[in-house]
């Protein structure tokens, strides 16, 4: 048995993954309300993600240990994205039932980032919805590496009466290979704070409350103390220039979420789960105004709403049937705080319909799963510095097709297919868009130990109207959960 752990720790060593909880889902084409799997229900932590939940949600010990890698391509880009993205990622996270003490979570992860050839930009988050862009002249590497730490506890303070809390801190320090050497701390702290009441074993509230504090500086100072030329951009066109030996910019965001959450088993065969949330958040731009103060340069604002219900109805043990609804609205205007004028101000509405279902056939215990999504976006852009008015809505299709199928009693074998068109793409930018994506898995049992995970996805994007431009991505992944440790 020894031998045999040694072995999935060296297959660990050797492959990658992304976060292990959804490998199953994820290698199944990304499927999620059309089929069963333990790690993706309707519940108040998995759905809701309100950590008073936590101790139903989580009855078992495990330890995922899960690395990741994966690279990104393509000159279908915006203008200050870089050619392309390396990404590595490790770490563990683990639950542990503490019986009447609670239930305790906690995950530990390092990244590593190298950004090819970024262009100008010296912001870790370029496009963030904001009216303000900092940069030097040149193009050139940019890398990201830091820790991530999270912990949660979920208790039952009352007779069906539940409180939880988690933390997430994470910092990350950057550095710009060329020019201006620009160096990053990135810092980003968040807290929530649950609590949910079980009306009965079919109905279950919960609200929530988080907020979320990051801060970026960058600095740079030239070795041989020769002027370095930095842009501070207003919009897209306008831009101001900072000459200095020494050049400084930060930004601070500050984000609360209110949302309330809901479990439904109204009839035998029927679960529903349901969330609202409403968040407001600002980002200020700091600049120095002396040695030791720095002063506000710009500030934008958000207002965002969502809304998700997702249910399933088992018509029979082989067959089951899933829908989903999703709204989600985002108000944004930014304006330049020395002069109090109004930059930029839009807003975006997104309504997804979506019918699946599953079913399950006795041959080697095999799972085919379908889902469709039908989602209208609706973007109003008032860009005033810019000159630049823009109103639009892009009518969205999106397909998902997954399997798993079990050759032995001891192997699991995944696959899926995502297909998507798109009038208009409003993260990049382009018209009749579409991606096509593959995944692949495969699973191991070892007896009630451990299971390994170990799956492969690869997406690329093309453009109807121009054929040279495209974008790819590939991902590897592996999750290794022990349940003794």
């Amino acid at each position: 048995m020894l031998n045999k752990i040694k072995i999935l720790l060296l297959i660990f060593i050797i492959c990658a993954s992304v976060y292990g909880q959804q490998s199953r889902t994820s290698a199944m084409g990304g499927l999620s309300y059309s089929i069963y799997d333990k790690d993706v229900t309707f519940d108040l932590y998995d759905f809701g993600k309100n950590p008073a939940w936590l101790i139903e949600s989580e009855k078992e010990m495990w330890l995922d240990i899960d690395p990741s890698i994966s690279n990104s391509w393509g000159n279908y880009r915006r203008k200050f994205s870089s050619e392309g993205v390396y990404d590595l990622k490790t770490g563990v996270t683990g639950v542990k039932p503490l019986s009447t003490s609670g239930t305790f979570k906690a995950a530990a992860y390092y990244s590593y980032q190298l950004r090819r050839n970024n262009f100008r930009t010296l912001k870790k988050d370029t496009y963030a919805g904001e009216a303000f862009f900092y940069t030097d002249t040149t193009s050139g590497n940019f890398r990201y590496n830091g820790p991530t730490f999270l912990f949660s506890h979920s208790l039952q303070l009352f007779d069906k009466f539940y409180i939880g809390a988690e933390v997430n801190y994470r910092i990350l320090s950057g550095l710009k290979q060329k020019y201006s050497y620009a160096e990053t701390t990135y810092r980003d702290v968040s807290a929530a704070l649950g609590v949910a009441y079980k009306i009965s074993d079919d109905f279950v509230l919960g609200l929530k409350y988080s907020v979320q504090d990051e801060q970026e500086s960058i600095r740079a100072e030239d070795v041989n103390l020769f002027s370095i030329e930095s842009y501070q951009y207003r919009g897209e066109t306008y831009a101001i220039l900072y000459r200095s030996s020494v050049v400084y910019h930060k930004v601070r965001k500050i984000k609360n979420e209110y949302s309330v959450q809901a479990f439904f088993k109204p009839i035998e065969n029927l679960t529903l789960g349901v969330t609202g949330e409403y968040s407001d958040y600002y980002t200020k731009i700091l600049v120095p105004r002396s040695n030791i103060i720095d002063g506000p340069e710009g500030y934008s604002s958000f207002g965002e709403y969502n809304l998700n219900m997702e249910a399933q109805y088992a018509v029979n043990n082989n067959l089951l049937v899933g829908i989903k609804t999703r709204y989600n609205k985002i108000d944004n205007w930014s304006k330049n705080s020395s002069r109090d004028l109004l930059l930029w101000e839009w807003n975006t509405e997104t309504l997804e319909l979506g019918l699946g279902g599953s079913y399950k056939f006795d041959l080697l215990h095999t799972v085919v799963g379908v889902e469709y999504s039908f989602i209208k976006n609706d973007a109003d852009s008032l860009k005033y510095i810019d000159d630049r008015f823009n109103k639009l809505t892009s009518n969205d299709n999106l397909l998902k097709i997954g399997f798993e199928t079990e050759p032995s009693a001891n192997i699991k074998v995944r696959g899926g297919v995502n297909f998507c068109s798109m009038e208009h793409d409003l993260i990049f930018g382009g018209n009749n868009v579409s991606y096509i994506a593959y995944t692949f898995g495969i699973s191991y049992v070892y007896f009630d130990l451990a299971v390994v995970d170990i799956s492969a996805g690869y997406l690329n994007y093309n453009l109807k109207d121009n054929d040279l431009l495209k974008q790819n991505n590939w991902n590897t992944k592996i999750t290794l959960r022990l349940f003794t440790f």
